[in-house]
């Protein structure tokens, strides 16, 4: 049986501002229905987001 499929986008705590843009915009262009779960890691603001 398959597990669940996520897409997990980790921006590291020394990342460039473009690192951290393509983070951001890999996880805003993820294609949703083709994971069960899309998560952002934003180590140098701390946050942590799900769609």
């Amino acid at each position: 049986m398959p597990g669940l499929h996520i897409l997990g986008v980790h921006i590291p705590i020394n990342a460039c501002s473009a690192c951290v843009e393509k983070g951001y915009e890999f996880f805003a262009k993820a294609p949703a229905g083709k994971y069960d779960r899309i998560f952002l890691m934003d180590r140098p603001k701390d946050q942590y987001h799900i769609k």
